[in-house]
């Protein structure tokens, strides 16, 4: 299951943290099906959040710390940006 956010981006050049060419980010995050619930939602939610309220892009090389758990993990606080990737239905 896939969750994207709408909007980011554009809020990201309204508010002049976007690059000088327009380059703006949006956050999608790829879920297996079985643990999506309110939880993650919010999880999801708080981190879109989290996002526009830093005011800055993300850099691809550095980790997200989280304030909090991600839900239902083994203790995991910090989410590793990656630029979304394309593949081929016959992947």
């Amino acid at each position: 299951m896939t969750l994207t956010t709408d909007g980011l981006a554009e809020f990201a050049r309204q508010r002049a943290w976007a690059r000088p060419d327009g380059y703006a980010q949006e956050l999608l995050f790829v879920v297996d099906g079985r643990f999506m619930g309110p939880e993650l939602l919010d999880f999801v939610m708080s981190c879109a959040v989290r996002y526009a309220e830093q005011g800055r892009l993300l850099s691809w090389e550095e980790p997200v710390r989280l304030d909090v758990e991600v839900p239902l993990s083994a203790g995991m606080r910090f989410l590793l940006p990656t630029p979304a990737a394309l593949f081929d239905e016959d992947f």
